[in-house]
C-alpha cells in the first residue's frame, strides 16, 4: 500500500471514527489543504498512524501539521483553532516527562482504561491554559489547550478527556 493510499486510508477512518461511544459529542475537525498535505509529508517520517484530534466544539480546524524531533525522535503536532480556541495535539514514540508544574498552576490529572494521563492548568493573560501527557499503544501524547471565549474550561477539559480516550481506543501503533 502506497503512503498516499495509507494516508488517504487513515483520514476516511478518522471521519467514520471521529465519534465513538465514549466520546459521543467529539466532532472530527476538518483540516485546511496545507495541514492535509503536511499531514502526508509527516505520515512517511513516522512509523506509527497519527491520530488527529477531535474537539466538541463547531467551526475548529486544523490549521497546521508540523513535523520535528525533540528528544530524537520524530513528533507530529497537529495545531486547531477558530477565534480564540486553540489546541496543539502533539505524538511521538519519544517520552520527555514534564518535571514541573508552573507555580501557581493546578495539578490536572486523568485516567482511562488504565492509562494516566498528567499534567497542569494555569492561568495566562490571554486565558487558561492546560496541558496533559500520557502514553498509549506505544506512542506518547501531548495536549495543549488554550480556555478562551466559547472554548470554555470545562469544554477544554472535556476536549483532553475525549482525546485521552480516543487514543486509548485506537488501534495498536505500527510497529
Amino acid at each position: 500500500m502506497t503512503v498516499r493510499a495509507l494516508v488517504a486510508l487513515l483520514a476516511v477512518a478518522l471521519v467514520a471514527a471521529g465519534c465513538s461511544p465514549s466520546s459521543p459529542r467529539c466532532a472530527p475537525l476538518p483540516m485546511t489543504p496545507a495541514a492535509a498535505a503536511s499531514l502526508e509529508r509527516a505520515t512517511e517520517a513516522i512509523d506509527f498512524a497519527p491520530l488527529a484530534p477531535c474537539i466538541p466544539l463547531r467551526g475548529v480546524e486544523v490549521t497546521a501539521v508540523t513535523l520535528d524531533h525533540p528528544a530524537g525522535a520524530p513528533r507530529v503536532t497537529f495545531t486547531a483553532g477558530a477565534e480564540r480556541t486553540v489546541l496543539l495535539f502533539s505524538q511521538s514514540r519519544s517520552l520527555v516527562r514534564f518535571r514541573q508544574i508552573p507555580d501557581g498552576a493546578i495539578r490536572l490529572s486523568m485516567e482511562q482504561d488504565g492509562v494516566l494521563a498528567s499534567g497542569f492548568q494555569e492561568e495566562s493573560p490571554t486565558g487558561v491554559m492546560l496541558y496533559l501527557q500520557w502514553e498509549a499503544g506505544g506512542v506518547v501524547f501531548e495536549a495543549q489547550a488554550m480556555a478562551g471565549g466559547r472554548f470554555t474550561v470545562a469544554l477544554a477539559r472535556e476536549t483532553l478527556r475525549t482525546n485521552l480516550a480516543r487514543s486509548v481506543e485506537a488501534p495498536a501503533a505500527a510497529d
